[in-house]
């Protein structure tokens, strides 16, 4: 139990580590302090970005870590 825990917890920053990197990219490229637009369209993308990954970790967890239970 301990060591799904610990598993589980590794998983969750193994995954989140890539979303920092994607925004920091974001940020300097679109550079949304710059104009309201930019700022739109910054939030447009990392709403979808945050929507992407989520439907992509919960099918990892479901795929991967509850589906070994059958």
């Amino acid at each position: 139990m301990k060591h799904d825990l610990i598993g589980l917890a590794a998983f969750i920053v193994f995954v989140i580590i890539p979303v920092y990197y994607i925004n920091q990219v974001l940020v300097k490229k679109l550079a949304p302090r710059t104009s309201f637009l930019r700022f739109l369209i910054y939030m447009f993308t990392g709403l979808a970005l945050a929507f992407v990954y989520t439907f992509i970790f919960v099918w990892l967890l479901l795929k991967f870590v509850y589906g070994q239970h059958q």
